[in-house]
């Protein structure tokens, strides 16, 4: 895969960011979230709104998104954090709705973090996991990659940032889940 910028469009850090296989006809699109976000290095012009995103994309049976929203709520409550997944839940109904038979949806699960900080804990990541899994609980084609119990025992220790072993097996489980396995 050969990954670009979009010409005139974006940074390098939040994106728009593509990344094409010709062979295969797939292409991947990147973009960072909206706020919160815990960095100095975003210009807000960069910045959209996750459901915007979404409501933009058409669907169908070729388009599949997956998210990975945890880390950056870490400062928020769970109230707010809630909030912004029942939006998106709610704007993944619609694209669901435009897009006949737009493949599932996917959402990373928040992992292990390096910190015993009472405001980045490990505790309070998994309960923004938790809140995430009880948000799209009865909400059909999403499916959870599961990646908490990955990083907790992981030989690698807690990081926020895992190691490319462990990307490796979350891509090798999301694949798994995309899929089609071959006939034998």
């Amino acid at each position: 895969m050969k990954e670009e910028a979009i010409p005139g469009v974006g940074s390098p850090n939040v994106g728009p960011r593509r990344a094409r296989d010709t062979q295969h006809n797939i292409t991947m699109f990147f973009r960072f979230h909206e706020y919160p976000i815990r960095s100095g290095w975003v210009n807000v012009t960069d910045i959209k709104f996750t459901v915007s995103e979404i409501d933009g994309l058409e669907g169908g049976a070729d388009t599949v998104v997956a998210f990975t929203l945890w880390a950056h709520f870490i400062p928020t409550n769970l109230t707010y954090y809630r909030s912004r997944l029942e939006h998106i839940r709610d704007a993944l109904a619609r694209l669901q709705k435009r897009g006949t038979g737009t493949s599932p949806v996917f959402f990373k699960s928040a992992n292990t973090r390096n910190s015993v900080s009472t405001d980045t804990s490990d505790l309070y990541a998994y309960d923004l996991d938790q809140t995430m899994r009880a948000v799209f609980a009865d909400v059909p084609d999403v499916t959870v990659i599961d990646v908490w119990d990955m990083t907790l025992s992981h030989r690698s220790g807690y990081r926020l940032h895992p190691v490319k072993d462990v990307i490796r097996e979350e891509v090798k489980m999301y694949l798994n889940f995309l899929c089609e396995m071959p006939s034998v």
